[in-house]
């Protein structure tokens, strides 16, 4: 019996000193999510977002104007999504969050049944994605949402003040 006895008792002292560094390695796991939580959200890479949103977009413009420019029709198409999402954008932003909306969640941005708007509609997404993935991240201070408001709202007037340059070929025209 005290043999039995004694074998819980060792085996029972190893088990507990192999489940403390357990909990120890979660807290520091834990701990190094919040840092890097922090530095992802709040550091650099929040700006880097934002830098590599109008990269995307200035990238789109020029894919816009090498193949779209000459093709009257499929512009009118183009100026006329850009302008409707923008107004969808004003309006988002002024009935909610805009930093919490994703570009392919407001209604209507990925119906049509022209291809040239499907593809607009597609690229714009994807351009918006490195800021889209921080919608749903619940603790965002005022001014992160606002950095990620401007960010997409600046990053659609650009597209259609490219759009309508490009239609009308006066850029002072294109900024009214």
């Amino acid at each position: 019996m005290r043999k039995i006895l004694g074998f819980g008792v060792v085996l029972g002292l190893s088990l507990l000193s192999f489940s403390v560094p357990v909990v120890v390695g979660a807290d520091e796991h834990t701990k190094e999510y919040k840092e890097w939580r922090e530095i992802e959200i709040r550091g650099i890479t929040l700006s880097n977002r934002c830098v590599q949103v109008k990269k995307n977009t200035k990238l789109l413009a020029n894919i816009i104007e090498i193949v779209f420019a000459k093709e009257e029709t499929e512009m009118v198409f183009i100026e006329g999504y850009i302008e409707w999402l923008r107004e969808k954008f004003i309006i988002s932003d002024r009935d909610c969050d805009l930093s919490k909306l994703r570009v392919n969640n407001i209604p209507g941005a990925m119906a049509s049944d022209v291809w040239v708007s499907k593809w607009l509609a597609w690229e714009i997404v994807e351009a918006m994605k490195p800021l889209d993935e921080l919608a749903y991240i619940s603790d965002l201070s005022q001014k992160e949402r606002d950095r990620i408001v401007s960010a997409k709202l600046e990053a659609i007037k650009f597209l259609h003040f490219i759009v309508k340059n490009l239609r009308t070929g006066d850029p002072r025209k294109a900024m009214q």
